[in-house]
């Protein structure tokens, strides 16, 4: 259990890079018992894609099913992802995108990062636009105990699960914006944990258009990003805590 990963992937529409990742994952170089591919689906039951998925064995498929979809489809990306992280079964979960897909050798690099004593590791993609590369961006730093580290940005992680159980999973009431940064800042703050940086493990994302509707930029609660600011302000506050985040 402790080498094999749960691969948990909410999706809508996209059905040609949805498939190119399950491809991606099974060319790769993880055997068959080492993995897991769990969909978190809104698409209609009766399309083209989720009879596809239907047909294959090595893919599990969460489907929100019309009598809820008019519900589900108002909630946030986070909302899909914590029902495919509570399913999990390994004790690694990746979160990709459904336009995202890896390279033949990522699971041999990240193999030799795994330690009995670190749960968090960032993973390089492409973070906001392409033209960029793939990389592992700082958005600022976290202070803990008068130790500043830097603040990474968490939009493409793999995390033990012990991890998201401690953080009580994510949060949802953030629509899009902001968090890979919301999930930086629960991690320092709530475990003690550390990310390791795996620049040699990359999974690359073509960055399709989303289509999700408009309720994607904004939260429930306002703007993404001052909401986070508010919460993590609060809870220095509640807590009396010595922690600072500088989020530039």
């Amino acid at each position: 259990m402790n080498n094999k990963i749960s691969i948990v992937v909410p999706t809508y529409g996209r059905t040609g890079p949805f498939i190119k990742l399950v491809d991606s994952i099974r060319n790769s170089n993880i055997s068959k018992e080492n993995y897991e591919i769990l969909v978190v689906s809104s698409d209609p039951v009766d399309s083209d894609k989720v009879k596809w998925i239907n047909e294959q064995t090595d893919v599990d498929i969460t489907l929100m099913l019309e009598a809820d979809r008019k519900s589900v489809r108002n909630r946030s990306l986070y909302y899909y992802e914590n029902v495919g992280i509570k399913k999990a079964k390994y004790d690694w979960i990746l979160v990709c995108n459904d336009d995202m897909w890896v390279e033949p050798d990522w699971y041999e690099k990240f193999l030799p990062h795994i330690t009995t004593d670190n749960k968090v590791y960032l993973v390089a993609s492409h973070i906001g636009t392409r033209s960029l590369g793939l990389r592992i961006p700082t958005i600022g730093t976290l202070t803990i105990n008068d130790v500043e580290e830097p603040l990474w940005l968490y939009d493409m992680t793999i995390i033990h699960r012990s991890v998201y159980e401690t953080i009580n999973y994510l949060d949802e009431s953030i629509a899009w914006y902001g968090k890979g940064a919301d999930l930086a800042i629960a991690v320092g703050f709530l475990t003690n944990e550390k990310a390791i940086p795996c620049y040699d493990v990359s999974i690359n994302h073509d960055i399709v258009a989303e289509h999700r509707g408009d309720n994607i930029s904004t939260s429930p609660n306002g703007d993404d990003f001052t909401y986070i600011r508010n919460k993590w302000d609060n809870w220095i506050l509640y807590n009396n805590a010595n922690n600072k985040y500088n989020w530039v």
